[in-house]
């Protein structure tokens, strides 16, 4: 132990200060510094050592409870908490939200699966009473006089007309004749042009006798039982008494031939 301790320790704050750390001379240079640097090195230490003798400073002793002296805050801390408490409350309520969804998420998981249960098939309706008891009364009407009356029909007065005739006439459950009679030619001199009442009769007659054979390839049980009774009347109708090529549309629809009725309609009902 030496006989000089702080005039030891103002040497090696001496030599830290011009040559760093003892260490450092030794790892880096493998050696110690020269005689004049040593020297140098103990003059600059008795210049500034304290002569021997001196006491230490007193340190200065802080009351019982006295607090602590405040710390200056700097502009950019306290800018830092005023912007950490404006993000805080949203911060927390993006958190309860997280939270609300991870919630409902587990709650999804852990219900049990339940099998999607199969659309439910609409009833068929059953063809009314009312609309048989059109189909024979048409059966029973008498033939159309084509030339009882040869007015030539007002192109403006053809979708009244049509209609007037329709409501003597039976459709199917739900269905109807969606025929555009304003757009036909209104020129009576055109070759597609319609222009007296009994050719409204005849193709409002035939063309609901055209829906229900449709109506008869799509339906089943009573609702092809009424189809048939309703093509058995239409072979009857005014419109299709002297239609050849319907004559056998009756016995088809009897047996069931639902081919023969499926040609029947592609071929006159397109």
């Amino acid at each position: 132990m030496s006989a000089f301790p702080e005039l030891e320790a103002a040497l090696d704050e001496a030599a830290r200060r011009l040559y760093g750390r003892r260490r450092r001379w030794l790892g880096l240079r493998g050696r110690v510094p020269s005689k004049s640097r040593r020297r140098a090195v103990a003059a600059t230490a008795h210049a500034t050592a304290t002569p021997l003798g001196t006491p230490p400073p007193a340190a200065t002793a802080t009351p019982l409870g006295t607090p602590p002296p405040a710390a200056t805050a700097s502009p950019r801390g306290a800018a830092a908490r005023r912007g950490a408490r404006a993000w805080l409350p949203r911060a927390v309520a993006a958190l309860a939200c997280a939270g609300a969804v991870v919630v409902a998420v587990a709650l999804v998981r852990a219900e049990p699966e339940r099998a999607a249960a199969p659309p439910t098939a609409a009833a068929p309706v059953a063809v009314p009473a009312h609309t048989l008891a059109l189909s024979r009364a048409l059966a029973a009407a008498p033939a159309i006089a084509h030339d009882a009356d040869r007015t030539v029909i007002p192109h403006a007065e053809l979708p009244a007309i049509a209609a007037a005739e329709q409501a003597r006439t039976p459709y199917p459950p739900g269905q109807s004749d969606t025929f555009d009679w304003a757009a036909t030619p209104a020129d009576p001199r055109d070759m597609t042009s319609i222009n007296y009442r009994a050719e409204v009769t005849m193709l409002v007659q035939f063309r609901a006798a055209c829906i229900w054979l449709r109506y008869w390839t799509a339906s089943a049980g009573e609702q092809r039982a009424a189809a048939t009774q309703v093509l058995t009347d239409a072979v009857r109708w005014p419109a299709l008494r002297k239609l050849h090529t319907w004559s056998a549309v009756p016995a088809q629809a009897a047996a069931g031939n639902a081919a023969a009725l499926a040609e029947r309609a592609r071929l006159d009902c397109r």
